[in-house]
C-alpha cells in the first residue's frame, strides 16, 4: 500500500473523529449514540448509521477472533506436537478458551471499567513493535518500490482494509458519554493521541519486516512468521494475541449498544432489566462470534474488504460527514470543505472497491 496511504488513511480517521467530536459535544447527553444523533438531525434514516455499525462491529469480532486463535496457537503447536493434535483443531480450542475466558469484561457495564486490560494490551502491542525494531536487517539500499502501492487499483482495493485497521469511531461515542466536562477539544486530544500512537507503533511492525526480508513477499498476514522461532518471538506471538483479545472486547462493548439503539432507539433499559438484556446480548454475540471465526478458518482476506467497505467506510466516514454537512451547512471553512472531500472520497470506494475485487475474481 505504501506509507503515502497510510498516512493518508490516519488523516482521514483524524478528520472523522474531529466531526464525530463536534457533533457529540453539539448533542451531548449522558447516553450519547449513533442513533440519538441520527434521531435528530437524519430521522428518517437513523437506523441507518447503527446498521452499519453493527455490521462493521460484527465483522471486527469475527476477525479477531480468527487472529488471537492464529496467533495464540503458534507457539502452542510446537510444544504439543506429539499430541497428534491438527492445528486447525488447536486454533478452534484456543478461540473457545479465550471467547469464554474474555466474557467477564464483555459483560462490564461502561467502557472506561475496562482501562486496565486496555493498558494491558497497549503494553503487549509495544512489545510486538520492539520486535520489528529488534530483528529489522535492513539493506544498504532500501528498495523504493516495497514502500510504494502496486498500482492505483491495488491501493484503492486495500484501502477498506486500512479503514478497517482505523476504525476506532464507533468508541468515540463511548468516550463522550463517559468524559467529565466533555468539549471538541478534549476529545481532538484523546483522537490525535489515539491515531498518533496507532501510527507511530504499526508503522514499523508494517513496514520493516518487508524491507528485512523483500524476498519474502507474502509468507503469511502475521509478520512474526518471517523471524526465527526464538523464545522472544514466540512471546511476541502470546503478546499479539492478547492485544487482540483486548481489541475484542473493545468491539462488543459497542455493538452492545448498536444492539440497544436498534431495539429500543434511545430509551436504553435501566437497572436489572439492563443488565439481564446485557447478559442476553453479550450471551448470543459470543458464541456467533466463535462459530463464524471457526467457519472462517484462517482467511481474513474477505472478511477484512467487506466489514472495512460496507461497515466501517459508512459509519466511520460516509454517515458522519452527511450528518455534519446536513447540520450546520455548508460554510466557506476548511474544516467544511475537507469534510466534503471526504463524503465524496469515501462514497466513490463502493464502486471502485468493488469493481476492483469482481476484475480480481475475473482474471
Amino acid at each position: 500500500m505504501g506509507i503515502g496511504m497510510l498516512v493518508f488513511a490516519a488523516a482521514l480517521t483524524l478528520l472523522s473523529l474531529h466531526v464525530l467530536s463536534k457533533l457529540s459535544c453539539e448533542f451531548k447527553s449522558d447516553d450519547i449514540t449513533f442513533y440519538s444523533i441520527s434521531e435528530k438531525v437524519i430521522p428518517r434514516v437513523k437506523w441507518l448509521i447503527d446498521a452499519a455499525l453493527l455490521l462493521d462491529l460484527v465483522g471486527s469480532a469475527i476477525c479477531y477472533v480468527q487472529t488471537m486463535g492464529s496467533l495464540l496457537a503458534t507457539p502452542i503447536m510446537p510444544l504439543i506436537a506429539d499430541s497428534g493434535l491438527s492445528r486447525s483443531s488447536l486454533i478452534m480450542i484456543v478461540q473457545a478458551s479465550l471467547t469464554v475466558a474474555l466474557f467477564p469484561l464483555c459483560m462490564l457495564r461502561d467502557i472506561s471499567n475496562t482501562k486496565i486490560a486496555n493498558i494491558i494490551g497497549m503494553v503487549c502491542l509495544v512489545y510486538v513493535a520492539i520486535m520489528a525494531f529488534v530483528y529489522a536487517d535492513l539493506p544498504d539500499s532500501i528498495p523504493t518500490r516495497l514502500l510504494q502501492p502496486v498500482s492505483i487499483m491495488k491501493a484503492i482495493q486495500g484501502f477498506p482494509i486500512f479503514i478497517f485497521a482505523f476504525a476506532c469511531q464507533s468508541n468515540i461515542l463511548s468516550v463522550a458519554s463517559e468524559m467529565k466536562g466533555v468539549t471538541v477539544k478534549k476529545m481532538f486530544v484523546v483522537s490525535s493521541t489515539a491515531i498518533s500512537t496507532g501510527v507511530l507503533m504499526f508503522l514499523p511492525v508494517m513496514i520493516l519486516p518487508f524491507l528485512s526480508f523483500p524476498d519474502r513477499s507474502d509468507p503469511s498476514h502475521v509478520f512474526l512468521a518471517l523471524l526465527p522461532r526464538t523464545l522472544p518471538v514466540q512471546i511476541g506471538y502470546v503478546c499479539a494475541a492478547v492485544s487482540v483479545a483486548i481489541s475484542y472486547v473493545l468491539v462488543v462493548h459497542p455493538l452492545r449498544r448498536s444492539i440497544y439503539s436498534l431495539i429500543w432507539g434511545g430509551n436504553f433499559p435501566t437497572g436489572r432489566r439492563e443488565i439481564m438484556f446485557r447478559f442476553i446480548i453479550v450471551s448470543a454475540v459470543v458464541p456467533a462470534s466463535l462459530g463464524v471465526a471457526m467457519l472462517a478458518g484462517e482467511s481474513l482476506g474477505p472478511t477484512l474488504e467487506f466489514t472495512g467497505l460496507l461497515g466501517g467506510n459508512t459509519v466511520g466516514f460516509v454517515m458522519p460527514a452527511f450528518i455534519y454537512l446536513k447540520h450546520f451547512g455548508w460554510k466557506s471553512s476548511k474544516t467544511s470543505f475537507a469534510v466534503l472531500a471526504m463524503f465524496i472520497f469515501c462514497c466513490a470506494l463502493y464502486p471502485l472497491c468493488l469493481t476492483s475485487s469482481i476484475l480480481d475474481l475475473v482474471k
